[in-house]
């Protein structure tokens, strides 16, 4: 008789320690935990520690609370002043509303092909909006040419800077966040342009020019040089 009670406390032993095992989830201090009940939120868990749930109706999904990446796909725009560019961005983002953001997207893929919306729309909105050296510069500095030409013809652009690329990438930043932070429970915590470009079908002209201008240089030199070749003989 007492071996049947200690092997039926044996017995129950074992299945509450498997309840309490299948019970318990540890929620780390990078990331949050949605509990949900056929299929509904129930609880949501932002403090990293042990917890609790109900066994075999509750699941635990865990959404990570780390800074992510984003690599945004190059996109080609219109400046103010008819300057047919490629922009190539990039942005860092992180979950701060758990419950929202599960809610809204579910998975990380989904927040990513969000942020592709948000920053390119933003981009284009802002960038679109402003002259090709607005975009590139931050100061009216004048830049230093080794040809007097090319400091010249520099000079005859009139260059002004009134907004000034940190500024823009700033409003980017703003804009993109606004909708994130408001919709989808994310933050943009960064945003940076990559790289600026003319569009391909744009480039061989650009370098056409650049060689031209090259060439009238070099011509230019080898004149004054035949001129005082011919002085000296």
């Amino acid at each position: 008789m007492k071996e049947n009670k200690g092997f039926i406390a044996l017995i129950l032993a074992l299945v509450l320690g498997f309840v309490v095992f299948i019970s318990a989830y540890v929620v780390p201090v990078y990331a949050y935990a949605i509990v949900t009940q056929f299929g509904r939120v129930v609880v949501t868990q932002t403090e990293p520690g042990l917890y609790f749930k109900v066994p075999f109706i509750q699941d635990v999904i865990l959404i990570d609370g780390r800074l992510r990446e984003w690599d945004g796909e190059p996109s080609d725009l219109l400046t103010v002043d008819k300057e047919n560019i490629e922009v190539n961005t990039w942005a860092r983002w992180r979950v701060t509303k758990p419950r929202q953001y599960y809610e809204a997207l579910r998975t990380e893929s989904a927040g990513q092909g969000v942020l592709d919306g948000l920053v390119d729309s933003s981009v284009k909105n802002v960038i679109s909006a402003q002259t090709l050296m607005e975009v590139l510069r931050n100061s009216k500095r004048r830049l230093k040419y080794s040809a007097e030409e090319l400091e010249a013809a520099e000079a005859g652009k009139n260059i002004d800077v009134n907004v000034g690329r940190e500024k823009i990438v700033n409003t980017i930043l703003v804009e993109s966040g606004k909708d994130a932070a408001e919709e989808y429970g994310f933050e943009v915590s960064g945003v940076g342009i990559k790289q600026f470009n003319y569009v391909k079908p744009v480039l061989p002209k650009i370098y056409e020019r650049m060689q031209s201008e090259r060439i009238r240089i070099a011509n230019r030199y080898e004149t004054e040089g035949r001129e005082r070749e011919a002085k000296i003989l």
